[in-house]
């Protein structure tokens, strides 16, 4: 029955070739759309979700008071993690860290300049840095370890013990090197990792800095034990700051708190101390965007289905007359709408993967096109079905419901 259903439907679709036409160009551009647009909120819910500690990971995160202003920031100093790290058992790993800044490696006749961090040994574990070459952790002060691309641009084959010229002043040994941080990461663009016993050692002012409560100059990350942990280690260390701050430092009244990873990129706004969302509002209006043109284009189908109800209306007289059921014309007629929308979709996916790189640069992203991943592929076959189903359900029953004696 299938197989007869799918002849007729194909017989139907050569003899209206315009229609048709119409109908597919319609269909496979917002399925097309519907499609670029998924890739992007695909790509946005699952940012930071390759790092492996992924539900235990968490940011130190401080509100502070001005005036009558509350303000959330991230800012803390350096001493705050070895405090952290030393006296409470919720933590299973702290790092400080400093703010990701460009820093220029010299080797030769060569002078590249990449967005680096000062970082203490326990960064590397936090975030499950895989080490490709090299040492699996940071050495003495004077070392680096560098990401694969930038080892490569730099440095060419064999880099680890190369010895590199760190912003024009001191010399330090390449230990290793790291796996590129994924596209979709907090740390994409990450591509040198020093010490940070280094960063204190440069000069008078920064060694300063190293037990300094009152310079708010670093971040601090941390690896909850559990993360069922994160409102009691919230709870403890909530007035870490106060404690050990002086007057200038108490006087902006620091409440520790403590942000996971989870809602970094997506809930990262807050006001007066609160959150207040961030790009998941971006996500929820894409996505009704996405929903609005797909359903434009169904709705463009349905019109040019009914709009051909006249010439279709004799054979379903005919049939009716031959002994034909209204379930079985519901179910011809939808069978020629998922047919339709089979072919809009195909049509939809080469249309997709020649606006990819476009639409990467727009915005901003390195999505890639793997319609064969588990997650895309259950999306596409429901994505297909729904479109098929919503497009073709009116004008399967409207057009099984005409009555053989009236036509």
């Amino acid at each position: 029955m299938l197989k007869n259903y799918l002849i007729i439907a194909w017989r139907n679709s050569v003899r209206g070739k315009s229609t048709s036409v119409i109908s597919i160009a319609g269909l496979s551009s917002g399925l097309a759309v519907a499609l670029l647009i998924g890739l992007w909120i695909i790509d946005e819910v699952s940012f930071n979700k390759s790092f492996k500690n992924y539900g235990r990971i968490a940011q130190v995160y401080h509100h502070v008071t001005f005036g009558d202003q509350k303000m959330t920031i991230s800012d803390v100093p350096a001493p705050l993690g070895e405090k952290l790290r030393t006296s409470f058992i919720e933590f299973d790993a702290v790092a400080t860290t400093s703010y990701a800044r460009e820093h220029v490696l010299s080797f030769e006749d060569k002078n590249l300049s990449r967005p680096g961090r000062f970082v203490e040994p326990q960064f590397i574990d936090i975030f499950s840095i895989n080490i490709v070459e090299g040492a699996r952790q940071l050495g003495e002060k004077n070392s680096i370890m560098l990401s694969q691309t930038l080892a490569a641009a730099l440095l060419g084959s064999d880099p680890v013990g190369k010895v590199v010229k760190f912003d024009d002043r001191d010399l330090l040994t390449v230990v290793g090197v790291f796996e590129d941080f994924p596209s979709n990461s907090e740390f994409r663009e990450l591509a040198m990792l020093v010490p940070l016993a280094y960063y204190f050692s440069r000069d008078e002012r920064s060694e300063k800095q190293e037990h300094n409560w009152e310079n708010y100059s670093f971040e601090c990350f941390v690896t909850l034990r559990d993360e069922e942990l994160i409102d009691r280690a919230e709870a403890n260390m909530k007035t870490t700051l106060f404690d050990n701050a002086s007057g200038d430092g108490r006087t902006l009244k620091p409440e520790g708190m403590l942000f996971p990873m989870k809602k970094w990129h997506l809930y990262a706004d807050f006001d007066d101390g609160l959150a207040s969302g961030g790009q998941i509002r971006f996500v929820w209006m894409f996505g009704i965007i996405a929903v609005f043109v797909l359903l434009l284009a169904c709705i463009n189908f349905i019109n040019l289905c009914t709009a051909r109800a006249e010439k279709r209306s004799r054979e379903v007289g005919v049939r009716k007359v031959m002994g034909s059921a209204r379930r079985q014309l519901v179910w011809q007629f939808l069978t020629e709408s998922m047919m339709f929308t089979l072919i809009s979709f195909l049509l939809a996916v080469v249309l997709s993967a020649l606006a990819l790189p476009w639409f990467n640069e727009l915005a901003g992203k390195e999505i890639p096109f793997d319609l064969w991943r588990a997650d895309l592929l259950i999306g596409s076959i429901a994505l297909v079905l729904a479109t098929g189903v919503l497009a073709g359900s009116y004008p399967a029953m409207y057009l099984a419901s005409f009555s053989p004696v009236k036509v």
